[in-house]
């Protein structure tokens, strides 16, 4: 591939992804090279099919396809500039990096792992100042978009027990939520959810969180890993903190009811797994201990609460199953 003489970027717009649209300029010495300018948005317009024939259109998907995919040199590139570019620039580099990941055909271009130990260089988990905090965001965010492939999964998930390193609760609400959507994503994935489930006493802690997305994201977590028996072990050997118990007693309280319903679901799967095992294998602390210790005044909450939900609302579903488990 030719040597880059130009690369420009401008935002356009505000994509659904909140990032922005992406105007990338791609100009090489070698003018056989020579790509269209190409703008990648939330939304494009189409014509409508029934006005093209059926081969035309599927001839011009495949095109564009092809045309607005980008190699792994261009990807270098840009990551290589992000040490020296001021302020401004690096967060055009950082918003075009994300929006380029959010079409899988360009998440290969990313796998190499000189470009995800450059940027994963670039966090600094617990530092201060806006700067730094966004930084973290962006990377984060990125990351969350590449680990569904496999390849940049396998490197970046040894990383795992550094992010829990920093002091969590020097983070952020952005860092938090950011943070926990590529543990979110880790965990939903079977080569990688034990290394989140290690953890799952920090993650745990965030439940009671005072911001809602961070709860829903940790709810998230926790949700995946129980569908992962070796997972659920983990989980029920690890100790849990006083502070959690109340929600485990009643976790009603929550009045935002995709969280509830998250947590409800969460306490499904792992009480269908507490009769199968052996009492005297848990210490005090753990949350198996834990989740019997609260069970009779769970299953009261959850029958009162049955009581007083319509069997039309979505999270009666959810507190049937759960009073039904418990019986």
């Amino acid at each position: 591939m030719g040597t880059f003489s130009r690369i420009a970027i401008g935002l356009i717009g505000i994509a659904t992804t909140t990032f922005g649209a992406i105007l990338i300029y791609r100009h090489y010495i070698d003018i056989q090279k020579l790509r269209n300018i190409k703008i990648l948005r939330a939304k494009r317009e189409v014509p409508s099919a029934d006005s093209i024939p059926s081969n035309h259109v599927a001839r011009s998907q495949k095109n564009d396809k092809l045309d607005s995919s980008i190699s792994p040199e261009e990807i270098r590139h840009l990551v290589s500039l992000l040490p020296s570019a001021n302020t401004t620039k690096f967060f055009k580099i950082m918003k075009t990096l994300i929006q380029l990941s959010n079409d899988n055909t360009n998440i290969p271009s990313f796998s190499s792992h000189d470009i995800l130990d450059k940027l994963y260089s670039q966090l600094t988990l617990g530092g201060d100042g806006e700067f730094l905090r966004s930084v973290n965001v962006h990377v984060l965010n990125l990351f969350t978009n590449l680990v569904v492939d496999e390849s940049i999964r396998d490197h970046l998930k040894v990383k795992i027990d550094q992010f829990f390193d920093a002091k969590m609760s020097a983070l952020n609400m952005n860092e938090m939520v950011a943070l926990f959507r590529l543990l979110g994503n880790f965990s939903m994935l079977n080569d990688s959810a034990k290394a989140v489930a290690e953890h799952f006493s920090e993650i745990f802690g965030f439940i009671a969180h005072e911001s809602a997305p961070v709860r829903r994201q940790a709810w998230t977590i926790l949700l995946n890993l129980s569908c992962e028996p070796d997972c659920v072990l983990i989980m029920l050997k690890s100790s849990v903190s006083n502070e959690v118990d109340e929600i485990l007693r009643n976790p009603f309280w929550e009045k935002d009811e995709i969280i509830l319903s998250k947590s409800l679901k969460f306490l499904c799967n792992i009480y269908r797994s507490l009769p199968l095992l052996d009492y005297g294998k848990f210490s005090r602390e753990s949350l198996y201990t834990n989740l019997l210790k609260t069970k009779d005044n769970l299953k009261l909450q959850t029958e009162l609460h049955l009581s007083q939900v319509s069997s039309t609302e979505e999270i009666y579903e959810d507190i049937q199953r759960l009073s039904e488990i418990l019986e």
